[in-house]
């Protein structure tokens, strides 16, 4: 059984707004409006999303029930027909192609183009041929396949050769090879058209958001500690924009990620335990996505790749990354599963995010790097796998069990640090390394017992919340080795790396755009006000934290059903940055201005709260996953 598809693509603005669908046209690809402000950048193409554009021509509906996850595209219809769809753990924007339907659609050739895709079949019993077509004015080209479900996504691409500006079309075909099999399917996914940048004129770079899970600033050299726990990130840092002060927004992966894609603090998100990122959240994905990168990201955290928390959104490929059960991946797994896409898709401009777990506990080190840093006096029993919180709370600890688990997550760390080596080696290797901008982040820190505690979460102490943040621009060479003291939050990283290319956030951002006082050194950076919360359970209290200059007020309220006043903690970084000194007693003018500070902070964004969504259902696979891992409360 076969039938044709004619189905055609038409020129997207570069620089739709995030909350509006890509204008339609049938004119050649609109030139490019945005200035790249951080530097001259030679790039080898531009890069068109198609996939809107087809889908508001696509006949098939998506029944009511894939609706609320398949927002692929933000216009009407559109949403009802383009989804997210995964095959295994890959997960693209596509549209379905069905071999009961056919339909006409025209396309332009502008020039000299690539139309690259990927294809997966879907459902099927068996075999499906799957062939497209492009035929203009004076070219043509095709592209066939056999394909099974075994395959997984397979990439594809057209060259459109045409000699000037003309209308095409573009011919699906889909036939299923088994007869018991009535309408074969095809996920056709990911579309873009893409444009050689002619010799001599602007492009823009690549850009890079590397977040390492659990990484504490002050166990890196970095940030100066006395073990060479991050020689390569130490290397970077010589060639980059190092934040001295930076600080997330939670001390737990998921709000503090979807802080991240959004600009936005969690009061606002609202990505906290049992719920994930809401479809009207308008995220950096998406907004580059827009305007002319492709969107990638390779996650390792299973409270970051979970399919219902809809952090995938705007990415055309979302790769959940996984390790067996009761473990995370490693980041050699990551590297093995990301460096062939970047090597096939090195000629286009990209958005990559990565998501490493390591150094998350379990603290256990691989071969070759364990043993790295262990004491030669140690002689407790302690073992890797055991360096767990909720299995070391049952422990009678010695000292030395205690430094044992520090030395472990410093061998994890350096273990991390080799992985994202070889990741900037890759770059180098491809010849990106000079066209992409990369930022390294953690997402929050670690605790080793500082409190009487382990691990993270529950507490904003500045072990916690503090965390390393490094950003190397091209085009900005003379800036490496430049170090900023203000203090920044994750909430700025959106708007900032928007502001470095002349893209506007959408209105909701909460985050500031610091990239001018980046692009001019003498200009004098913003001092910032710093809050982390951890609000979203109500059974558990309720945990603010406000920093103003060197002031920090902690703020612990009861439970919703418990009865008591909130307890405030008053500390002086500037004397006391370990916060072993509780001043709100001694203080007490300054306490009630920072109790002030944090009221108008809160209801500023507390009157902002979308409305309550539906906690999450997680897979049976992720969730014995995060169990495992030590993520008990999730739903």
């Amino acid at each position: 059984m076969t039938a044709r598809f004619l189905v055609a693509t038409s020129a997207l603005l570069l620089l739709a707004t995030p909350s509006e669908a890509p204008a339609r046209s049938a004119s050649p690809i609109p030139e490019r409006h945005f200035e790249p402000r951080a530097g001259n950048i030679q790039r080898g193409g531009q890069s068109e999303d198609l996939l809107c554009s087809l889908a508001a021509e696509w006949p098939s509906p998506v029944s009511k029930q894939h609706r609320k996850r398949s927002l692929a595209c933000s216009d009407e219809p559109a949403p009802q027909k383009a989804r997210i769809i995964a095959v295994g753990d890959d997960r693209r924007r596509a549209l379905l192609v069905r071999s009961d339907k056919t339909y006409r659609v025209p396309i332009e050739f502008p020039g000299k183009e690539i139309l690259r895709f990927s294809v997966a079949a879907i459902g099927t019993r068996g075999p499906v041929d799957f062939r497209i077509s492009a035929r203009g004015k004076d070219s043509s080209a095709d592209w066939q396949r056999r394909l099974t479900g075994e395959q997984g996504w397979v990439a594809g691409e057209l060259h459109l050769s045409g000699n000037e500006p003309a209308a095409g079309h573009l011919l699906l075909e889909v036939a299923g090879i088994n007869e018991n099999d009535p309408i074969a399917r095809v996920a056709f996914a990911e579309p873009r058209r893409i444009t050689p940048t002619p010799s001599g004129e602007r492009g823009i770079p690549n850009i890079v958001l590397y977040v390492i899970d659990t990484l504490r600033a002050d166990h890196t050299p970095v940030y100066g500690y006395q073990r060479n726990t991050t020689p390569r990130l130490l290397r970077f840092a010589d060639e980059s924009i190092t934040f001295d002060r930076a600080y997330s927004t939670a001390a737990l992966t998921r709000p503090a990620v979807a802080s991240i894609l959004t600009g936005t603090y969690p009061s606002y998100h609202r990505a906290y335990p049992g719920q994930g990122l809401g479809h009207e959240e308008v995220t950096l994905a998406e907004t580059l996505r827009s305007a002319g990168w492709s969107s990638w990201a390779y996650v390792a955290n299973g409270n970051v790749f979970a399919s219902g928390l809809a952090f995938d959104q705007g990415f055309d490929v979302f790769r959940s990354i996984r390790g067996d059960l009761g473990q995370y991946a490693r980041t050699s797994e990551i590297n093995r599963a990301l460096f062939p896409l970047l090597e096939a898709r090195s000629d286009e401009p990209f958005f990559l995010f990565v998501h490493a777990v390591d150094p998350h506990s379990p603290y256990d080190p691989p071969t070759g790097f364990a043993g790295r840093f262990q004491s030669g006096s140690y002689r407790g029993n302690l073992k890797p796998k055991e360096t767990r919180a909720r299995i070391l709370e049952q422990k009678t600890l010695t000292a030395g069990d205690v430094a044992r688990v520090r030395d472990l997550y410093d061998e994890e760390i350096l273990y991390q640090d080799a992985m994202f080596g070889e990741f900037l080696d890759t770059l180098e290797k491809l010849g990106l390394s000079g066209e992409t901008l990369i930022l390294v982040v953690g997402d929050h820190g670690e605790e080793f017992q500082e409190r009487g505690g382990w691990e993270h979460g529950g507490r904003l102490w500045e072990e916690q919340i503090r965390i390393p943040m490094i950003l190397r621009v091209p085009g900005l060479e003379k800036s490496g080795g430049r170090r900023i003291t203000e203090a920044v939050s994750l909430v700025d990283i959106l708007p900032t790396v928007l502001g470095l290319y002349g893209l506007p956030p959408a209105p909701q951002v909460q985050g500031r755009d610091l990239s001018r006082f980046l692009l001019n050194a003498s200009t004098g950076f913003p001092p910032g006000t710093i809050y982390a919360e951890e609000v979203g359970d109500a059974r558990k209290n309720q945990l603010r934290s406000l920093t103003v200059e060197n002031w920090k007020l902690l703020e612990h309220a009861p439970a919703e059903k418990e009865a008591g006043e909130p307890n405030y903690q008053l500390f002086d970084l500037k004397s006391d940055p370990e916060e072993q000194i509780d001043q709100s007693a001694n203080r007490p003018a300054d306490l009630l201005r920072m109790q002030e500070a944090l009221k108008r902070f809160t209801q500023t964004v507390e009157k902002q709260y979308p409305e309550s969504r539906d906690p999450v259902r997680l897979a049976p696979r992720t969730r014995r996953q995060l169990e495992a891992l030590g993520y008990l409360d999730e739903p």
